[in-house]
């Protein structure tokens, strides 16, 4: 007790010490320099008592909605939550290891194999440093893991989370709305985007497509919402406001294959939690976009021929500047390097292919594909690619053994597994599990899967 008095003592005492070092420092720097700083020594303060805050603060952070973090800093924010974290459960380690035999080991596994493919890719291949650092820092994301099954060793912390990622995915999705409606970036993570749609004319016109990393937390509310809707007597209105808004930052991503993807789920989703759900399914899904499209049509009224022009861009598919040309000329040269390579792979950060002046050029285009199995088969081998798929095995595993679909207190479990499965397909057309930001929500929801549970007196 007194050792844990004075860990609390010191923490603060830094804080407190901190701010004064920061007010002196706003005298002579940007406030936008020094706040989020500022707030970072705060969280930390707060953060021994309340684990949950520091899980905020850093996903906030590497999900761009504090300005100020980015790249390395916000490596360095997660593994120190890592570190913070682990020091503050450690009596939980050892039987939250038997708990999660199942994965650990061959996660632990496959991340050897990611360090064996850094150093052989950095010394042996001699890739370019900087494009190891950032497809390593991605997929090491997979050891956050760790932190989050200890934030949620119990099933009271897990429920706690849950309504912290349910938070988090609203303010995602309220930012991505503005990004679309008014054309301004408000995101500041790399895997933000704000861009007119791909030839944008007629009724395309001025019409913004708005991504914003953390789109496991979106659909997973989403998913939550719908099945909260469809299964229940007693219905919420919250639940409808995270329906719709959720649907509308789905919407204004103008993603063709998360659009498809996330219909599909919705009814597998709702069949396999029972019949009798299925027409409030089809109820609250033509309610929720009839509302949608109506509430748009007034703000924005040229986002609605938008969605057909999408849809039929399709047909416009294959000519070698369009988005199915351009992954189909990735493919083409990735392909004949991995059949050479097949064992182990290129290393994480070797370029493939040269820098093609006919396509969209991005800085990081030579070393860049969009298939993430390919991705994966590229940098890491036939071993990689098993490896992880025995690793994302055992995830869904978590979700989908000793449980029934159709009690209402495995909701989350639900939810959990559908936005695993999109996102299984997304990455044939976008590396999401490679993408760092991806791989972070993915990690936070795969204890919570496994820990939380819906009240049923909450209906």
């Amino acid at each position: 007790m007194k050792t844990s008095t004075a860990l609390q003592i010191g923490v603060v005492g830094s804080a407190l010490f901190v701010a004064l070092i920061a007010g002196l420092a706003s005298t002579i720097m940007p406030w936008w320099l020094v706040l989020p700083f500022f707030l970072l020594f705060v969280a930390v303060a707060a953060s021994w008592k309340w684990p949950v805050i520091a899980l905020i603060f850093v996903l906030l952070a590497v999900l761009g909605v504090i300005p100020g973090f980015s790249g390395k800093i916000n490596d360095v924010l997660t593994v120190s939550l890592m570190l913070f974290v682990i020091l503050n459960k450690w009596g939980y380690i050892r039987p939250l290891a038997r708990e999660y035999i199942s994965t650990w080991p061959v996660l632990l596994i496959f991340m050897g194999w990611c360090v064996f493919s850094i150093i052989y890719g950095y010394y042996f291949r001699m890739n370019f440093k900087a494009y190891v650092y950032s497809e390593a820092a991605d997929i090491m994301h997979w050891l956050f893991l760790a932190c989050t099954i200890l934030l949620m060793h119990d099933e009271k912390n897990a429920n706690s989370t849950m309504k912290v990622i349910v938070s988090v995915a609203v303010i995602l999705c309220c930012l991505s709305l503005a990004q679309s409606l008014f054309g301004l970036r408000l995101t500041f993570s790399g895997g933000s985007r704000v861009e007119l749609l791909d030839g944008a004319e007629g009724g395309m016109a001025g019409v913004a497509r708005s991504i914003v990393p953390g789109l496991p937390f979106v659909e997973f509310s989403y998913f939550l919402a719908l099945l909260s809707i469809s299964r229940r007597s007693t219905l919420r209105w919250w639940w409808w406001c995270i329906l719709l808004i959720t649907l509308a930052a789905i919407f204004v991503s103008f993603g063709r294959a998360l659009w498809a993807y996330s219909f599909i789920m919705s009814i597998v989703t709702i069949a396999l939690v029972g019949r009798k759900a299925f027409f409030r399914f089809f109820v609250s899904l033509v309610v929720g976009g009839a509302l949608l499209f109506g509430t748009l049509s007034i703000f924005k009224p040229a986002v609605i021929d938008s969605v057909g022009n999408r849809i039929l861009s399709v047909f416009n598919e294959g000519r070698s500047t369009s988005s199915l040309g351009w992954r189909l000329t990735e493919n083409y040269f990735a392909v004949p390097q991995i059949e050479s390579h097949l064992f182990a792979g290129l290393g994480l950060g070797a370029e493939y292919k040269p820098r093609l002046i006919d396509l969209k050029l991005f800085t990081e285009q030579t070393h860049y594909i969009h298939n993430g199995y390919l991705y994966v088969l590229l940098k890491l081998g036939v071993v990689g690619l098993i490896l992880y798929g025995i690793c994302y095995y055992r995830f869904l595993l978590i979700c989908f053994r000793d449980f029934k679909f159709r009690l209402p207190e495995y909701t989350p479990r639900v939810a959990v597994a559908a936005v695993l499965m999109i996102n299984v397909l997304l990455n044939f057309t976008q590396p999401e599990l490679l993408s760092g930001a991806t791989i972070m929500c993915l990690t936070v929801l795969i204890p919570l899967a496994h820990k939380a549970r819906f009240s049923v007196s909450s209906k």
